[in-house]
């Protein structure tokens, strides 16, 4: 049970940071293809 448990929560985790990783991204990336423009 302890291992489905950490199991679990280092899945949920690594979801996390990808989710968060990738919004970072999506928010970042059109203010990086901005001042690349000028």
């Amino acid at each position: 049970m302890t291992l489905f448990v950490l199991a679990v929560g280092l899945l949920v985790g690594a979801g996390l940071g990808i989710i968060g990783t990738a919004m970072w991204f999506f928010l970042r990336w059109p203010q990086l293809e901005e001042s690349n423009d000028e």
